[in-house]
């Protein structure tokens, strides 16, 4: 009787290990995303991937707290930090954020705490965090299960390379100077900046690079069916281009340095610079209509979400953020985000 009952007992040991090694793996089971996937808009990576809309919040990076990761609600309120990385490149699928870090030294503690640069990986609740690549990047994109990022060290400079989503590869793809930023089904539209500023397009199922348009091209991207770019033989004006047709319009007058398409919001934010003293921030509907001028001066970094479109005036050493709503009545106004204690 007595072996029967330790024979029930060790039995009922080995069936509750079990259910517990069961449950644990399908908490923690990594769950792969969709050929499909991309993580943020290509207008806001082509910004430094500063803000991304998810769910019911922006994820951006707070300039007031050295960059670290936060999160609020869509209208700018209820501030909550998740992660103390200087974080950029912000890219989210399935509650999983990836972004590039990059600590550097201006905060000492980060020295001896962690690794200072590279591609991090967490849950949006803040937990689960993991290197997916140690060392300097420049930009970085998410498209399926992979990670498309510019490489950088010292001897070779740049170089295009993915990781994976799970950490486990990490590959060369090509040794010329590919900006991966543009992803449209499947395919990244890239710029040729070291010859000839053509369009190429990697096919990420099997990451081979071709030719699609020649021309003197700065940042591609795709939506409903036309390619926008800005056009360096044409004094850098906005221009876009019919996938089907190659049919070319210009839809912008003025010179624009940088741009972000807000596709699905139906707008466009530019800087423009005319002339030495004609420097301002503007907007205009996709074919180029409804122009409006946002502010004068010299703005960088814009991140387009649903409500609030932001943007960054450096004055000195300081870099100030403001926004305005995304359409409809221009409103700007400095954006001050609350600095939450770890």
């Amino acid at each position: 009787m007595k072996r029967i009952k330790i024979i029930i007992i060790f039995s009922v040991i080995i069936i509750a290990a079990a259910g517990g090694i069961i449950t644990y793996n399908i908490i923690n089971r990594f769950e792969y995303n969709d050929s499909g996937a991309v993580g943020n808009t290509t207008g806001n990576l082509y910004n430094q991937g500063l803000v991304c809309e998810y769910g019911e919040y922006v994820f951006f990076s707070n300039p007031n707290d050295n960059g670290a990761l936060y999160k609020m609600n869509k209208d700018g309120t209820e501030f909550e930090k998740i992660y103390d990385d200087n974080t950029s490149y912000i890219c989210i699928y399935n509650d999983m954020i990836y972004y590039k870090k990059f600590n550097g030294t201006q905060n000492k503690d980060k020295l001896f705490s962690r690794v200072l640069y590279g591609i991090q990986r967490l849950k949006t609740n803040g937990k689960g965090s993991l290197m997916l690549h140690n060392g300097k990047i420049d930009c970085m994109v998410l498209c399926g299960n992979y990670i498309y990022y510019r490489y950088y060290d010292d001897e070779t400079f740049f170089s295009l390379r993915k990781v994976k989503i799970d950490g486990k590869e990490d590959i060369l793809i090509s040794d010329e100077d590919y900006e991966p930023i543009a992803v449209f089904n499947g395919k990244i539209y890239l710029t040729d900046v070291t010859d000839t500023h053509n369009i190429m397009v990697l096919d990420t199922e099997n990451d081979s690079i071709r030719t699609l348009a020649q021309g003197n091209f700065y940042m591609p991207d795709v939506y409903n069916g036309y390619l926008y770019y800005i056009d360096l033989n044409n004094n850098r004006r906005l221009t876009r281009m019919s996938m089907s047709t190659r049919e070319t319009e210009v839809i912008s007058n003025d010179s624009v340095i940088n741009y972000n398409l807000g596709g699905k919001y139906g707008v466009i934010y530019y800087q423009a610079e005319n002339s030495t003293d004609e420097h301002k921030l503007v907007r205009i509907a996709l074919n180029g209509m409804g122009y409006n001028t946002i502010a004068q001066g010299d703005y960088n970094k814009i991140g387009i979400t649903e409500k609030y479109t932001y943007f960054y005036k450096k004055i000195g050493d300081e870099s100030i953020m403001y926004r305005t709503p995304t359409k409809g009545a221009v409103d700007v106004e400095k954006f001050t985000p609350e600095v939450v204690e770890d």
